[in-house]
């Protein structure tokens, strides 16, 4: 007889297959996904003082923060209000919104990359990790 509830099989298998996903979700300590970066003063400090930087990376490391917070050109902060916009004007925002999110995006990226690259074996790992790696950072 079906009474509109999923049998425990059904349910267990669920269970079973979100176990991964929460696994690497408590694993990534920022609570960002893989293609995401946080850039809270907190986690840039933690991941600074865990890098142990030398003099010399010092600078790549600014430009590398500086990235992060370069706002997408174009975006003035103001919204618009869909509620006045047309469909066409709502799909032209959107598509807008999204040209410039990955113009951030690829900014950023690069200055990760240029940043990565000054830093030894020891330090990547410990970048890695902080970025989605398999284990949490240190707090």
């Amino acid at each position: 007889m079906k009474n509109g509830f999923p049998s425990t099989p059904v349910l267990l298998l669920a269970a079973a297959l979100a176990l991964p996903a929460a696994a690497v979700a408590a694993a990534n300590d920022c609570g960002m996904n893989a293609f995401q970066v946080d850039t809270s003063p907190q986690h840039e400090k933690r991941l600074h003082d865990a890098l142990n930087l030398t003099p010399q990376q010092e600078g790549a490391w600014q430009k590398y923060v500086q990235s992060l917070h370069q706002q997408p050109a174009g975006q003035s902060g103001k919204r618009a209000d869909w509620a006045t916009l047309s469909a066409p004007e709502r799909a032209q925002a959107s598509l807008d919104a999204t040209k410039r999110q990955e113009e951030y995006m690829t900014q950023m990226v690069g200055g990760m990359k240029t940043f990565y690259g000054t830093l030894n074996p020891a330090q990547q790992k410990t970048f890695d990790r902080f970025h989605g790696g398999q284990q949490s950072d240190q707090r």
